[in-house]
């Protein structure tokens, strides 16, 4: 029988508008070379112009290679139009190049440009944030962006070894392939630094102790259920910047304390398919002193078991289920009620009441081999679900709304239109 590993996200204190205040990078020309130096990719953003009161593109962005010939001359190979990036990869022989994604501003969904590969301006292959990200929880927030990459990591980005390198802000890394973009291997790099001026690096010694001793009292007492405490173990905690979706209005910091269970209270071979699942439980501090959460260990094993009765979710199974998480905030089994209520009123054509926003539980499920994530919402009382269907433009995502049947549910499907 495996251990469930449980995470609790206990936010350090309330603090409104607590995220850093910021706006946009200029874009700038720049010049990226290959490791050797024989070949170079030239960046250029967009020109603009007034027309009227307004401003509009006066020439694309656009980027050109080129490689050094022996009378030191540059002869042009390819370019590229329609995009800028602010960092770029240029392979050893001039052929192909590697860029990331520009301001990542869509903090809800994130459906940002993460990486793209192109042979000779050619785009091979691209991948959203939310198609790299495991653990979206640890991205970090700014007033206008956030923060995907790592800050620091054991080995650099960059092309390595036949292969491009990439470490993300969850310490998961990938190793692609870049003459065709696919993945070739991931995995975890426990050296990962997710913010050089933040205190983000796993406690240990003396700091772990002391942060153990401060969850400790934090658990005694605040409004947080026995049945907690007694089957929980904490393994580890250390703190990560700003999850401002966890108030709707910005916390100055976060703590994470790991857990695993003593006894395997959450463990039934038919609801957890002999896996081992992760459930993440976010519970804010009271006045600094105290946590808060009234959900029982109880309702997180029958929301995940009502889950997997759903056809849309058996699908997922067949598939090969990772793992899940419940995200949990005091007495509610999902993070972000504005989203919800969002989508009930998209796919109802009403205002629901609290009595059923209470219902409803926020899993997050992940495929074993496929990049992202899948999101879902179940009703708990009625086995109703929705989940996120991509829309006909790639970086839109709807919602939808199925029985406990799998049948499509929308009542008001003049609603059910883009975010």
């Amino acid at each position: 029988m495996k251990n469930l590993a449980i995470i609790v996200f206990a936010a350090w204190g309330i603090i409104p508008n607590a995220v850093r205040a910021d706006s946009p990078a200029t874009p700038r020309p720049w010049v990226a070379t290959s490791e050797r130096g024989e070949y170079l990719f030239k960046m250029v953003p967009a020109k603009w112009r007034k027309d009227d009161e307004k401003y509009v593109i006066g020439r694309e962005a656009f980027g050109v290679a080129y490689k050094v010939t022996e009378d030191g001359e540059l002869d042009e190979i390819w370019r590229t139009e329609g995009w800028y990036t602010f960092e770029g990869y240029l392979s050893e022989d001039g052929q192909y190049f590697v860029r990331f994604g520009p301001w990542a501003s869509d903090q809800k969904k994130h459906t940002d440009l993460a990486i793209a590969f192109y042979d000779r301006g050619k785009l091979l292959m691209k991948y959203r944030v939310r198609d790299l990200i495991k653990r979206p929880e640890l991205l970090t927030y700014s007033t206008s962006h956030y923060d995907w990459k790592a800050a620091n990591q054991t080995k650099p980005n960059g092309f390595k070894g036949g292969t491009f390198h990439l470490a993300m802000i969850d310490k998961m890394t990938y190793s692609f392939d870049y003459e065709t973009g696919e993945i070739i291997i991931s995995r975890k790099d426990l050296g990962v630094v997710r913010d050089s001026k933040a205190l983000t690096n796993q406690l240990s010694g003396k700091d772990a102790a002391t942060a153990k001793e401060r969850m400790a009292e934090l658990l005694e007492g605040g409004l947080i259920k026995r049945s907690f405490l007694e089957q929980l173990e904490l393994t580890d905690i250390y703190e990560i910047p700003e999850i401002s979706y966890l108030s709707g209005r910005g916390d100055s910091a976060v703590w994470i304390a790991n857990f695993n269970s003593n006894d395997g209270w959450l463990y039934d071979e038919e609801v957890f398919l002999k896996e081992e699942v992760e459930v993440s439980i976010a519970i804010p501090i009271i006045d600094s002193k105290k946590l808060r959460a009234t959900v029982v260990p109880t309702e997180i094993h029958d929301t995940i078991k009502t889950a997997i009765k759903h056809p849309y979710v058996g699908k997922l199974i067949d598939e090969g289920i990772e793992w899940i998480r419940v995200h949990i905030r005091g007495d509610r089994l999902y993070w972000n009620p504005t989203e919800l209520e969002e989508y009930l009123k998209r796919l109802t054509g009403r205002v629901p009441d609290e009595g059923e926003l209470r219902n409803w539980a926020n899993l997050v499920i992940k495929i074993y081999d496929i990049p992202g994530f899948q999101s879902i919402y179940v009703n708990t009382l009625t086995g109703s679900l929705i989940y996120e269907e991509e829309s006909k433009d790639p970086w839109e995502w709807e919602p939808i709304l199925q029985d406990r049947s799998g049948k499509q549910n929308n009542a008001n499907k003049t609603l059910h239109t883009k975010h």
